[in-house]
């Protein structure tokens, strides 16, 4: 079997498309913008994590007692790393998963920033989480094994309490865990482009102490080892043990009962922080806020606030950026440069941390006339024709229903090209990005690269697939001839 790539304008585009189901080896297509400024996958926002609702832009504070514990259930048919990942997090898809399944509990905070997400998994039952849109995660309590996804380079890993991992790729995986295994996982937007993954373990982290303390009314500081030797017998002192990644990083204080930290206003951004222990009152920009273990806490940028530890206290913070970046970095300025420069096919692509994100195929061709350019053929193995069910929601609404839950992610399979026939596409991947395919569109799809794939809207989806040579384990770059 065999195909061929058709460019054509958007005048021609949707006429030539109606004809498809007639004349399967002539799929056409125009993706990026043509002539005259239509774009056909619309660019959209990332949105890694949903963020909050209407009137909840303010939201500093969520007590942990008062979200839902969240019964979850994840496996994969063929065993960690070696097939389809399945989700359940409704009581129907629950009945549904196989004995073998690893079952936890998980808490979600949603914030205008990001998402704080705490996942418990039980001594003696198997554990197994893929890693899907978190960017950084910080082990609580037990220990696993960081596994990579099938096809990508990687060895396993031992983590343990106290290590923290940052833009991480895979699979956590253990067939019986040794001890309750406690995870907190952070989903916050990156503030550095091409940022690398990292694991900072707990004895790689930075150990600073901090003294502080107020004099009439005036506030000091100390930070080295000489000023803080230098400081009153009366100063708050603290420690912070510091995991610095690429563009972020982890700073896990412990404060003793009773220290009483200075105002301070986050300057970068706003910053998200996990309570492990103890309780404290937090007082920022004229309120005050009671925490408890289990809470979490958004410190909001520019807004002064104060600690103070009525128990012994362990906060573990991250800084959580606007979700934007300055014009001409991104992927949605880097997709839409490459896709309006030649004939180029939109794809569900791997990063450099083997994180799946959207990329481009450049896609040789030969012009036939004004209006046309017709690639080599292809080769193929056989194609598919079938139904999508559809949901009305975004993946990110509070409407949204589905046994797999939002945070769910199919992997690539073996390689294959989508195009859809009827209906819409919102396809979200690891790193956030969204794009939307409609009727007429078409994209490769390259294996290991993670996605959720929504069939958003009101219309039954029709979608068909053309599978290439290969396996799940071709996980190189497509070359089209």
């Amino acid at each position: 079997m065999s195909n061929v790539f058709r460019a054509l304008n958007r005048r021609s585009l949707f006429p030539g498309f109606a004809g498809l189901t007639a004349a399967v080896g002539g799929l056409f297509t125009k993706f990026g913008k043509s002539d005259d400024g239509f774009q056909l996958v619309a660019q959209a926002h990332a949105e890694g994590a949903p963020g909050v609702r209407a009137k909840q832009g303010n939201l500093a504070h969520i007590s942990g007692a008062k979200v839902p514990a969240q019964q979850m259930a994840e496996w994969a048919a063929g065993g960690a790393g070696r097939g389809p990942n399945a989700m359940a997090v409704t009581a129907n898809g629950m009945r549904r998963a196989p004995a073998e399944a690893s079952r936890y509990e998980a808490k979600v905070h949603n914030y205008p920033c990001g998402q704080v997400t705490v996942l418990t998994f039980k001594k003696g039952a198997p554990v197994h989480h893929q890693i899907a849109f978190e960017t950084s995660i910080y082990v609580l309590q037990g220990s696993t094994t960081l596994i990579p996804l099938r096809g990508l380079a990687g060895k396993p890993i031992k983590i343990n309490a106290g290590d923290g991992l940052y833009l991480p790729s895979g699979i956590l995986t253990d067939a019986k865990a040794a001890s309750d295994l406690v995870v907190v996982l952070f989903t916050v937007a990156n503030p550095k482009p091409g940022a690398k993954q990292s694991i900072v373990t707990a004895k790689q982290a930075k150990d600073s102490e901090i003294a502080q303390w107020i004099v009439d009314g005036k506030e000091f500081s100390a930070r080295t080892p000489a000023e803080i030797k230098a400081a009153p017998k009366n100063a708050s002192r603290y420690i912070t043990k510091l995991y610095e990644f690429d563009g972020n990083s982890f700073r896990v204080a412990t404060l003793k009962k009773g220290t009483r930290t200075n105002m301070v206003a986050p300057t970068r951004s706003d910053v998200l922080m996990y309570v492990a222990k103890g309780s404290a009152v937090r007082k920022e920009a004229g309120e005050s806020f009671q925490i408890s273990a289990g809470d979490t806490f958004r410190e909001r940028m520019n807004k002064p606030g104060s600690w103070e530890a009525l128990e012994d206290l362990l906060l573990i913070a991250t800084d959580a950026p606007p979700n934007t970046l300055p014009e001409g970095t991104g992927w949605t300025n880097t997709v839409a440069k490459a896709a309006s420069t030649g004939t180029t096919l939109y794809e569900m692509s791997i990063d450099h941390n083997n994180r799946s994100t959207i990329g481009v195929v450049n896609v040789p061709t030969q012009t036939v006339s004004p209006l046309e350019a017709v690639s080599a053929k292809q080769d193929a193995v056989g194609f598919r024709i079938g139904y999508r069910p559809f949901l009305p929601y975004t993946r990110t609404d509070a409407n949204y229903a589905s046994d797999n839950g939002p945070t769910w992610m199919g992997v690539g399979g073996p390689p294959h090209f989508v195009a859809r026939m009827v209906g819409t596409t919102e396809n979200t991947m690891q790193d956030g990005a969204v794009f939307r395919q409609s009727a007429g569109e078409f994209f490769y799809c390259r294996p290991a690269s993670l996605h959720n794939s929504n069939q958003n809207g009101v219309t039954p989806g029709v979608v068909m697939n053309v599978m290439l040579p290969g396996t799940e384990d071709s996980t190189g770059p497509l070359v089209v001839k």
